[in-house]
């Protein structure tokens, strides 16, 4: 009977998650992020007619943005130009592929895969962002897809295997840089079992694969890795202990909260409080620790070395947005597969140890999935009705700066990726920490037109809120802007939220 369970309900709950995910599609349009736009961009770049100098502040290069989804995406984009549908259904495929290998790494006889896959597959967070234009995405699925290889060949005496997992895990670094993780918690694992020789061929390797990105970055920007730039920036730059302890407690707090809260069971508000809340994230936290101590399958007994991978992985990977300035729950969808698979294995070490006769596991992927109801509700609403600032452009500011700007004018705006990729016009990113003379000055120097003002407040941000990445500051960049000698407004647009003022 468990059998027939593997072959008949993972077909259906993918088909079923399909058509969900297909409902959500413009949960978010494309461009919301910024960053789904740059990739979009990047892919275009690669393509004669499509020059990326058309966004001056990137040139001459994609960096920093990583260049392997920007590749994934070149096909679709070459075959399908002027429309995204394509690339948002390349990420429903991911997602979908996503849980099928989930389903594959637990093994279609283990009674947690029901409750596993169902809370995976339809995940607020999942189908949120299964029709983005997101490196997460691709990221979470080649991860899964590098997690389940390294159980399969753990034991291969040939070499082929581990030039192959090098080649994957140097991959998902030029997916996100966090991907390095993936390629540390092997050599790691692989020096923890003795086993000097594959250990020190996949450091070598993966360190070859990674080197010339790093050296060429340098080469064109002065900086081996932006992203690492960022992350090192308030260590090096004079941050006091306690400014850095503070750091880490609030994303600690931040994500524990999101993945315990959030993505793993809804919790309802009136359960929410700073007690109950507390509470909880122990509880959860506690059996996600017993389900990695106590869990081992029988693929697991014959290769015990793989065992502590997916601990040191989730452990790198927490370290580094733990240590960055930014946080946001997106992140959290690579990790969520193992969180929820070893949460259900504390559950079910609970339920044998101390309520055999109780179904407990299904209760709890039930009650999961009923307290999903009402998000998946929200997203699907807001993807049909598409007059929300998450599934629609500000098709008004949009239309203006088709008709009345030139391409060859510059527009500098806050979210510059996502103004070229809706209007064509080429964009700056806008500076910050300059006093209203500087300000001006570095416009000229730029020569921008029309400086554009939306709003910032879903855009990604640290916790301080004054990094040179941080969206520059709405109500500052208005005070600078009612400079009449400097600036002249020509467009507003109140329910969009929107201002354009020209650069006189």
């Amino acid at each position: 009977m468990r059998i027939k369970l593997g072959r008949f309900f993972v077909p259906l709950l993918l088909l079923i998650a399909g058509l969900l995910y297909v409902l959500s599609l413009h949960a978010y349009y494309v461009g919301f992020f910024n960053d789904d736009a740059f990739y979009i961009i990047g892919a275009r770049s690669l393509f004669p007619g499509n020059p990326f100098w058309s966004i001056p502040s990137v040139a001459p290069s994609i960096s920093p943005f990583m260049p392997a989804y920007p590749l994934l995406l070149a096909p679709l984009v070459f075959i399908f130009p002027n429309t995204f549908i394509p690339l948002q259904a390349l990420s429903v495929l991911l997602t979908l592929g996503t849980v099928f290998l989930l389903a594959r790494f637990i093994g279609s006889a283990r009674p947690i895969l029901l409750p596993v896959l169902l809370l995976m597959a339809f995940n607020p967070l999942t189908v949120s962002l299964s029709g983005t234009v997101l490196s997460d995405v691709p990221f979470t699925f080649f991860s899964l897809l590098f997690i389940v290889a390294c159980r399969r060949r753990w034991d291969s005496k040939s070499m082929l295997p581990w030039v192959l997992l090098s080649t994957l895990a140097a991959f998902l670094f030029y997916l996100r840089p966090v991907g390095s993780a993936m390629l540390m918690a092997l050599v790691v694992t692989l020096f923890l079992g003795r086993r000097w020789k594959e250990g020190i061929f996949c450091a070598v390797a993966g360190s070859l694969l990674i080197a010339p990105f790093l050296v060429w970055n340098y080469c064109l920007r002065g900086k081996p890795l932006p992203y690492l730039s960022q992350l090192l920036n308030p260590y090096l730059h004079g941050g006091r202990m306690a400014s850095l302890i503070s750091l880490w407690v609030s994303n600690l707090s931040y994500y524990l909260h999101e993945l315990f809260l959030r993505y793993l069971l809804r919790w309802p508000a009136a359960l929410s409080g700073p007690l109950a809340s507390s509470l909880i994230i122990v509880f959860c936290c506690l059996l996600v620790l017993i389900g990695m101590a106590k869990e081992e399958t029988p693929e697991d007994r014959r290769t015990p070395g793989f065992l502590p991978l997916i601990p040191l992985t989730l452990l790198f990977y927490a370290a580094v947005h733990v240590a960055w300035a930014w946080n946001a729950g997106r992140y959290l969808l690579p990790v969520l597969p193992f969180v929820i698979y070893y949460f259900f294995c504390g559950v079910d070490f609970v339920e044998a140890r101390f309520l055999p006769k109780f179904p407990l596991r299904l209760a709890v992927g039930f009650l999961g999935l009923c307290l999903f109801l009402n998000p998946l509700a929200t997203i699907v609403e807001s993807s049909f009705f598409k007059d929300r600032p998450m599934s629609a452009p500000p098709r008004r500011t949009v239309e203006w700066i088709v008709r009345q700007t030139q391409p060859s004018q510059v527009i500098a705006a806050e979210l510059d990726g996502q103004l070229h990729l809706l209007t064509g016009r080429r964009a700056v990113r806008l500076a910050r920490n300059l006093d209203p003379r500087g300000f001006t000055l570095w416009l000229k120097r730029q020569k921008v037109d029309f400086v554009a003002v939306f709003p910032t407040a879903m855009s990604l941000k640290t916790a301080a809120g004054n990094d040179a990445s941080d969206p520059y500051p709405t109500g500052t960049l208005r005070e600078i802007l009612k400079d009449s000698k400097s600036f002249k407004p020509v467009f507003h647009d109140a329910g969009e939220g929107s201002e354009i003022y020209r650069v006189l």
